[in-house]
């Protein structure tokens, strides 16, 4: 038996010779390239790729496999490079009366063991979504009817991101999941969190206390990969031990969720569409306290209290903890170049997460606390340390970091104004000057545009004085195009030009 870690939910933004496919996805995250991530960069064994029922993809997929790097075996799933297995996955809309008495959507999961499983699988779907060729689509069928299409071939069914308040169960149809399914529940086996919650807060309904829970990346772009992810026991890589360990059979096991503490998540609680404010009372509510508009989105943690059947959360014995972590990208002053140079030492990003020596743990950590952070401009500014004393507990596997509480503000100015909702996409960006002007459209997103005169532009941006305009255009405006676009549709730079 082996210790593995799993991540199965990642998109595919385009086919590889350009074809849409989650249009709101990078354009980077491709089969090939997903598989070259996880084994090359990650260290994730298992990874289910959920938009493999897009014919561009399946191209894909069989093109990949005469490459002689990938193929495929019996027990299911398509091994790269002996590394890493891939798990053959189609996310699906499906349809249901909700709670008010209007149709809601749900997304769930599916994974097939075989190319030819989900090759058939596709095509039978086509008869119940308009456009087979993009990333979740919509259906015309309810997930009752849909297990029985998946089981057909051979595949299971996961309903993803359960809470969150768009396209889930949970958040947007019923509060019992059980309504949906009926005589059929007993063969949803395992659900999905979501980013905005964890085993506290699910185990808080005891409909699912005999369901297996994982955490997953939902990952829109390569560097999101294994934000979230799951440790399993498993004799081997492939879809049958991935269906052994989600079902506990054999000494087969979910050994633990990592994920952020759910209150960073982007849903975690309700938030006004009116006067965008977080709304934090006591009680879940329906109207916003703040402009009395009932234009709101249920966060998970409220919806939970809704809907919650039990006084106290209580899980069951066979339940796996799940452990609060922040991603390598999440560390304010830890850049790509930085983590590069780690990885460059200690191999993947789950080796630094998981197997360091103590003696590594100290290199590293020792390095953080050197770390100087520069604020103010060219001609008056300040340099301090913003990280002044880490502890390593290596029985309880912590590190607790203390900040410079002179500047810890700094910390504030980063990540308060959007830490519920925006943390985890601004985290991932890596250009400084992608994260400011993420900051700064973010302030302006009411307007729809903002206009900065260039001198206050290169002091916001901390443009050096030697920059010409050339330089401003690679070095400043093109990362910025080139990440934000994901976040900011149709995100367009001009320059206006005038007298004087």
């Amino acid at each position: 038996m082996r210790e593995v870690f799993a991540d199965l939910h990642v998109h595919i933004g385009r086919s590889e010779n350009g074809k849409p496919i989650k249009i709101t996805a990078a354009k980077s995250l491709n089969f090939a390239n997903i598989a070259k991530e996880c084994a090359d960069r990650k260290g994730i064994q298992i990874v289910g790729i959920i938009d493999c029922a897009s014919p561009y993809v399946l191209e894909d997929i069989e093109n990949f496999l005469k490459t002689g790097e990938a193929y495929e075996i019996e027990d299911g799933g398509i091994i790269y490079k002996d590394k890493v297995c891939i798990l053959l996955g189609s996310e699906v809309e499906t349809s249901a009366v909700s709670r008010d008495g209007k149709c809601g959507e749900a997304h769930n999961v599916c994974f097939f063991p075989h190319l030819s499983d989900i090759k058939a699988f596709s095509k039978e779907m086509s008869n119940h979504i308009k456009n087979i060729t993009l990333s979740t689509q919509r259906s015309n069928i309810s997930g009752y009817e849909l297990i029985d299409i998946v089981e057909k071939y051979n595949g299971i069914l996961i309903p993803a991101h359960c809470f969150t308040p768009f396209k889930s169960y949970y958040g947007n149809c019923v509060d019992k999941m059980k309504d949906i399914f009926k005589e059929k529940f007993n063969k949803i086996f395992a659900i999905e969190l979501g980013l905005s919650a964890d085993t506290y807060l699910a185990d808080m309904i005891s409909e699912l206390e005999n369901k297996t829970f994982v955490t997953n990346s939902d990952a829109h772009s390569l560097p999101k990969i294994a934000r979230e992810y799951n440790k399993m026991m498993v004799e081997d890589i492939s879809f049958r031990e991935v269906v052994k360990a989600l079902k506990n059979e054999d000494n087969r096991k979910v050994l633990c969720n990592y994920g952020l503490d759910p209150k960073l998540g982007k849903y975690h609680r309700t938030f006004c569409d009116n006067c965008n404010q977080v709304i934090e009372t006591k009680e879940p509510v329906a109207v916003c306290p703040y402009c009395g508009s009932n234009k709101v989105t249920f966060g998970v943690f409220d919806r939970i209290e809704l809907i919650k059947d039990k006084k106290e959360s209580k899980s069951p014995t066979n339940r796996p903890p799940y452990i609060y972590q922040v991603p390598l990208t999440f560390i304010p002053g830890l850049g790509a170049k930085t983590i590069d140079k780690l990885l460059n030492v200690f191999g993947t990003e789950m080796d630094i997460l998981h197997k360091l020596s103590i003696d590594d743990i100290e290199s590293v950590y020792n390095k953080l606390i050197q770390l100087n952070i520069r604020i103010g401009t060219p001609r008056e500014f300040t340099r301090f340390v913003l990280f002044t004393q880490y502890s390593v507990s290596a029985e309880k596997e912590t590190v607790t970091i203390k900040v410079n509480t002179d500047f810890k503000h700094i910390l504030n100015d980063i990540f308060g104004g959007f830490t519920k909702f925006e943390l985890e996409e601004f985290t991932t960006l890596r250009s400084s000057y992608s994260k400011t002007a993420y900051r700064l459209l973010k302030q302006f997103r009411q307007s729809g545009y903002y206009i900065v005169q260039i001198d206050e532009f290169r002091r916001l941006f901390d443009v050096p004085e030697s920059y010409q305009m050339t330089n401003i255009d690679q070095r400043v405006l093109k990362p910025i195009e080139d990440e934000l676009p994901e976040y900011f549709k149709n995100l367009k730079i001009t320059k206006l030009r005038g007298k004087g």
